[in-house]
């Protein structure tokens, strides 16, 4: 996860609420460079065995993966999420990385996104958008690279393999290809996401209870991405958090009387 000062509340509630069903899991919180010491102290309450990784590491390791690789290496130096698109591969030993943004909550058993974190293949998997939110359209992303796109990628809940250093070289060509439509574009991360996903064989979006939706959720919801969309945002704390609550409400209810809390 990538996350800083401003997010950090949306950051412990989503983090917690995936973990709880991954035992034996490892989170690692890339910040931006300005998460502070209490902030981490208060996740750390919830998540004490949280690894934390300091921008300045990041930039560290970045800098040596992308010495020779200038275009990757200015996207990432001037694009929001460019850590999710290099950091999260540098740390850490797994065959595959659950992405998860800060504005993700999980309601229920993800088993389908264990299942494929476990797999041995490299195969992509994300939540599904409500489009392609992506730099270009992807038929003007083809005829500019002669590669597809994988179609609605959400980059806020995927599974992805761990990139190595052929893959960043292959990344980078595709990157200088669609240089052009703007380092810095919001969308340029989930972008670069979705041309990997769409060479991979056996990539596809989680199924329906993943899905990026409009409006409220239902039970059927898996998990659901509160994407930074202003009708959609206010409802991780008004729908997210009040159910998160009601789930641990009856949990506590089914182990027996609760002393108070304060």
């Amino acid at each position: 996860m990538l996350c800083g000062h401003r997010d950090v509340d949306m950051g412990v509630v989503a983090s917690w609420s995936v973990l709880r069903f991954l035992p034996g899991a490892r989170l690692f919180i890339h910040e931006d460079g300005t998460l502070q010491e209490r902030d981490v102290a208060l996740w750390r309450r919830a998540i004490p065995g949280l690894e934390l990784v300091a921008a300045a590491h990041g930039n560290e390791l970045a800098s040596k993966t992308l010495r020779d690789l200038p275009t990757l290496r200015n996207i990432r130096a001037t694009q929001l999420y460019g850590r999710k698109l290099v950091d999260v591969h540098l740390i850490g030993n797994s065959r595959k990385v659950i992405l998860m943004d800060s504005d993700v909550i999980c309601f229920r058993d993800p088993a389908e996104a264990r299942q494929c974190a476990l797999a041995t293949d490299r195969a992509y998997t994300w939540n599904r958008d409500t489009r392609n939110w992506y730099v270009a359209s992807p038929g003007e992303l083809g005829e500019i690279t002669g590669c597809a796109v994988a179609d609605c990628l959400n980059a806020g809940f995927a599974v992805v393999p761990r990139l190595n250093e052929r893959e960043f070289q292959h990344l980078e060509a595709t990157a200088v290809a669609i240089s052009h439509l703007g380092a810095s574009h919001c969308w340029m991360e989930q972008t670069l996401y979705a041309f990997l996903a769409a060479k991979e064989p056996g990539s596809k979006p989680l199924g329906p209870g993943y899905n990026v939706v409009v409006g409220g959720s239902d039970e059927s919801q898996v998990l659901r991405h509160y994407v930074g969309n202003a009708t959609i945002r206010p409802l991780f704390f008004l729908e997210g958090v009040a159910r998160l609550e009601s789930q641990i409400a009856i949990l506590d209810t089914s182990r027996g009387p609760v002393a108070q809390r304060n």
